[in-house]
């Protein structure tokens, strides 16, 4: 299994050649908005840097970018054994989003307004799940 720097240099490697393409792709394919792509490359950094599948292990690179916020996903990591849920393809990153929309509930009750941003939520998810997919894929197959 590589360690989490490891894990990093595939993925910003990785993320060298996709951001230019996507944004590429963009351009040549109108109905691919920028906006669409660019919530797709946030999504892939948040799925990089924050929201990784290692946020069940409360020691890991991904939970100590969250600076004195890392407490947030304590109940996270208590609830998700290493390697399970976490590391799934299907419901990985549905787990950390959910985990995190538990939370977000409050905030889009006194901003509904957020809501009117749905569609590009879902770019924001398949970015993530992208770079969980890269992680996954990293963990099957390299040896570090």
């Amino acid at each position: 299994m590589p360690c989490g720097k490891t894990h990093l240099k595939i993925e910003s490697t990785i993320a060298l050649v996709l951001f230019p393409s996507v944004f590429y792709l963009s351009y040549t394919w109108p109905k691919l908005s920028f906006i669409n792509v660019s919530c797709f490359c946030v999504g892939y950094l948040l799925g990089s840097f924050f929201l990784n599948p290692d946020m069940d292990l409360f020691k890991s690179d991904g939970l100590n970018r969250w600076g004195p916020f890392k407490y947030f996903w304590l109940p996270y990591s208590k609830i998700c054994k290493h390697r399970g849920l976490s590391h799934s393809w299907l419901f990985g990153s549905a787990t950390r989003f959910s985990y995190l929309l538990i939370f977000a509930i409050p905030f889009i009750y006194f901003f509904p307004e957020i809501l009117d941003f749905k569609f590009k939520v879902l770019f924001v998810f398949f970015g993530c799940w992208f770079a969980n997919a890269l992680h996954l894929i990293a963990d099957r197959h390299w040896a570090f």
